[in-house]
């Protein structure tokens, strides 16, 4: 082998290394999660601005590094042909295809993107650097290929990919796969941030098998995380369908909730405040319960102190939190703050039970949240949801949804102060209630909504 055979090894080592540099790349920019990265950028990280800048363009970006690898491919190809036939002939260019093949696909495919799989950062953040060049030069390029490829295809590909919705069952089947690859860094930081809500695999909580619970257990703890509340519906009832009713469909399935409990581990259990068919007629539902439903209060107290006695007192203290009451909207038996304190006073277990305040929930039962509202609550309240929401007119009732930091409520100060006093461990955010706007932008509220409760926490 003389000199320039050497050179053509040397070229093709190079050309394998670049296939794998758009390889790695490709995966590492769409891999990278957007929460993190939106928080390296808003601290200043250039090369989080710039990734940022790239999935904002990502369709043009990924026909840049298809183009450029395919040019890589077909040119270490080519050499490696033209290298076989001036050193061993004709017959064994197949041998050459055949070891091309195996490194392309183990050192230019599988090594590069399984690492930016795993560590995203890593390549997205140096390699930002080339691809910003290449697209900035050759994005033009790109465009036009983009553009032949939709009218041939029919298929339009103007939409950003990561604005693309799944429909629900897409989402369940990404939601039901049993997969270790995951954000380790991520979840950590998420841990203990997991409200259970009551619907897993189509069954409530309370429906699911042990070996149901089990499994799904499991797959939380694989994904480091752990269950803060298990958000049952258990007492969301109509009083007025009877105190057998509840005790059949809500009371008796505490003993299976509390096995399932022990599975999970929460450090919060939820049970719903009750409803009522009659509540645009009654002024204060303490006192209509007591003359109306007396059986409901002491029911509720039952199902408090078997939730503690059975589960709640055999953990260790630190992670002893209680059952929750959360207030709904429609029909609530909770209207107020008033109604809430009476409530829990004829409850009468501060130690064993708390409330959690859904800010819009109790807006839309009347209670346009105030700061005030909050200092009525406070002591009660070991649990905080969000909402946006906003009045329209003159009027203070809840009317359109909104993302929080366009919500007509004191999202600011009331968080501010609930932060400050130190009563709800962990923030929960729901999607607003209401009526869509027309020309309002809805994309991406919880991403929205995220960034602006971290700032907010951030001030503070």
């Amino acid at each position: 082998m003389d000199n320039f055979g050497l050179i053509l090894i040397l070229v093709l080592v190079v050309l394998i290394f670049i296939s794998a540099f758009f390889s790695g790349s490709e995966t590492s920019i769409t891999a990278i999660n957007q929460i993190k990265l939106d928080s390296a950028a808003e601290s200043g990280q250039k090369s989080a601005k710039r990734v940022n800048s790239l999935r904002n363009k990502i369709n043009e970006v990924l026909g840049v590094i298809l183009i450029g690898n395919n040019l890589v491919n077909i040119s270490a190809s080519a050499l490696l042909t033209y290298f076989v036939i001036k050193e061993f002939g004709d017959e064994y260019v197949w041998v050459g295809t055949l070891i091309l093949t195996v490194l392309v696909i183990i050192f230019a495919e599988i090594a590069p993107k399984n690492f930016a799989a795993k560590k995203p950062e890593a390549i997205a953040y140096p390699a930002s650097i080339i691809l910003e060049f290449l697209t900035n030069y050759f994005g033009w390029l790109s465009r036009i290929l983009n553009f032949f490829s939709s009218w041939i295809t029919g298929v339009k590909g103007g939409e950003n990919y990561f604005a693309q919705n799944l429909n629900r069952q897409e989402l369940k089947s990404v939601l039901d796969k049993d997969t270790e690859q995951v954000d380790k860094e991520e979840m950590e930081a998420m841990r203990s941030l997991l409200d259970l809500k009551d619907c897993i695999w189509g069954k409530s909580i309370v429906e699911l098998t042990v070996d149901e619970a089990r499994k799904a257990a499991q797959i939380i703890k694989r994904r480091s995380l752990s269950v803060y509340c298990l958000s049952t519906v258990l007492f969301d009832g109509d009083i007025e369908l009877g105190q057998s009713y509840f005790q059949s469909n809500y009371f008796n399935r505490i003993n299976h909730l509390i096995e399932i409990a022990k599975i999970f581990q929460p450090r919060f259990i939820r049970l719903l405040a009750a409803k009522t068919a009659h509540r645009s007629m009654i002024s204060h539902s303490v006192d209509y319960l007591q003359q109306k439903h007396e059986w409901l209060i002491p029911l509720y107290i039952a199902a408090i102190d078997r939730i503690q006695e059975g589960y709640f007192s055999s953990l260790a203290s630190q992670f002893h939190h209680g059952t929750t009451i959360e207030n709904e909207a429609h029909n609530c038996i909770f209207s107020n703050p008033k109604e809430i304190v009476d409530f829990f006073k004829l409850l009468d277990r501060p130690q064993s039970v708390a409330l959690t305040w859904d800010v819009q929930n109790l807006w839309q039962m009347g209670t346009f949240p105030t700061i005030d509202v909050y200092y009525q609550l406070k002591n009660l309240i070991r649990y905080y949801h969000l909402k946006g929401g906003q009045f329209r007119g003159g009027s203070q009732s809840l009317y359109w949804k909104s993302n929080l930091s366009d919500a007509s409520w004191p999202v600011v100060e009331i968080t501010r102060q609930v932060v400050i006093d130190g009563i709800s461990p962990v923030i929960c955010l729901n999607p607003s209630h209401g009526q869509a706007k027309s020309g309002y932008d809805y994309h991406n509220s919880c991403i929205r909504d995220i960034k602006f409760t971290r700032r907010l926490i951030r001030e503070i």
